[in-house]
């Protein structure tokens, strides 16, 4: 085999490998993982069932297929550049599809920002209360809601797989 065809046989296998892998781009996660493996990278996240509550109670009544008593997200806490964050991993049908991270200071919201536009560059879309990057097949949000005419306020961080969610 001449040097030429291993090589390019070497690179059809690394992008084989690279476009099956599903990967979360957040602290070693992949999209797919089940809880238990999420949980060997953070022993410390608390495991809670976010359906755990009567039906006719809101949120509205999640699909059948949801086991009310399995866990479906985990939480813990997490610093970057200085901010401290609650990151959550929420699953369905037992695997992850989706991370999210709210800085515990809101008033931190424009420097999580200026991260996200340090790291990603520009964003693809922003609105009044939204930015979006994609980062591969992924997408990566910023929800910023804290001025008026907003009467709640949020920032958070949520990075999915478009991919996962229609799974």
């Amino acid at each position: 085999m001449s040097l030429r065809r291993a090589i390019a046989i070497a690179i059809g296998i690394g992008a084989i490998l690279t476009a099956n892998s599903a990967h979360a781009d957040w602290q070693n996660t992949r999209w797919g993982m089940t809880i238990s493996e999420v949980k060997e990278l953070y022993p410390h996240a608390q495991e809670w069932v976010r359906f755990a509550r009567p039906w006719n109670e809101v949120p509205p009544k999640p699909p059948p297929d949801i086991d009310k008593k399995a866990p479906d997200k985990l939480s813990d806490s997490y610093e970057s550049d200085g901010v401290q964050y609650n990151v959550e991993f929420s699953f369905s049908k037992g695997r992850l599809f989706v991370v999210t991270l709210d800085p515990k200071d809101l008033a931190q919201c424009a420097k999580v920002r200026a991260a996200l536009v340090q790291r990603y560059g520009a964003p693809l879309i922003t609105t009044m209360t939204s930015s979006l990057w994609k980062v591969g097949a992924d997408e990566v949000w910023l929800t910023d809601v804290q001025k008026p005419p907003f009467t709640e306020t949020m920032c958070r961080i949520t990075q999915q797989s478009p991919a996962e969610l229609g799974r």
